[in-house]
């Protein structure tokens, strides 16, 4: 569907990653998340964008209610990127959808430790 839309077929990973991204901000998830999905399939893994892929690509997953998905999106980021406060703080949300605070507030602060001013 995203070859249809772009007009053309994207297969180098770091366009994929960038045309997720694009998506993403643009509130078309599902689109971003097919794209950041391919991006995974095809990037070597040490790739430098690979956590801000699996992160972008959790937060996709969560605008479309794949609360699970999105949560394992976001352990791999960090697995990859251990101190990127944003991917704790999105972490966090999926703690407060799940009706469990206190890992929220858990993964809240770890990401206001990160950075302060993080919000």
């Amino acid at each position: 569907m995203y070859d249809a839309i772009l007009g053309k077929t994207v297969t180098e990973p770091y366009t994929l990653h960038c045309a997720g991204t694009v998506f993403l901000d643009m509130q078309l998830y599902g689109i971003a998340s097919q794209l950041l999905m391919r991006c995974i399939e095809v990037s070597p893994h040490d790739a430098a964008w690979m956590a801000d892929t699996y992160m972008n690509l959790g937060v996709a997953l969560r605008n479309e209610a794949h609360e699970d998905e999105a949560l394992a999106c976001y352990r791999r980021a960090l697995e990859l990127k251990p101190d990127d406060p944003v991917t704790w703080a999105n972490m966090s949300g999926v703690f407060i959808n799940y009706g469990q605070p206190q890992k929220c507030i858990e993964y809240a602060d770890r990401a206001l430790s990160l950075d302060p001013k993080h919000k």
